[in-house]
């Protein structure tokens, strides 16, 4: 009995068919490196991000719900800085600590809009760059001194 259970298993798992996960190929689109922790790597994924604490030799995952993005629709662009991981999503700018499971989404400019892409500044750490749009008035260049936990306007829009 218990070999046919096996065998049936088996033959349904190799059965030719398509599969079914939130519809989109596996891609990596970023690599992030943590200036402030050598070992951690962080890869935004089209499934999430993939995180190794030590420099690739084992990784886990951190769900897109979890920093509110939508993996079916966001390629968001990662920085780190500060020990922290800022993302824009269509949602904003979010920003969390490892081990990535608490992301704050703070209230200013870089909230309700769609951040197109942030970068650490790589001559302050904790300074991070941003480039938000609502698509209704122009864009916005943003700019955070504490790692993503708070944003100002820099300049008139763009």
């Amino acid at each position: 009995m218990r070999l046919t259970v096996l065998l049936g298993a088996l033959l349904l798992a190799l059965a030719p068919g398509r599969a079914r996960a939130h519809g989109r190929p596996i891609q990596v689109d970023q690599l992030r490196f943590d200036p402030d922790a050598p070992d951690r790597l962080v890869l935004q994924t089209t499934f999430g991000l993939a995180v190794s604490e030590d420099l690739g030799a084992s990784w886990r995952w951190v769900c897109a719900a979890v920093y509110r993005a939508d993996p079916v629709l966001e390629d968001p662009a990662i920085a780190l800085t500060a020990g922290r991981v800022i993302m824009g999503t269509f949602s904003g700018a979010a920003s969390a600590p490892p081990p990535l499971c608490e992301w704050d989404l703070p209230e200013g400019p870089a909230r309700d809009v769609y951040v197109v892409d942030v970068t650490a500044d790589p001559t302050t750490p904790g300074r991070a760059w941003a480039v938000a749009s609502d698509g209704r008035v122009p864009d916005r260049v943003l700019l955070s001194d504490d790692a993503g936990r708070s944003w100002s306007a820099v300049g008139p829009p763009i």
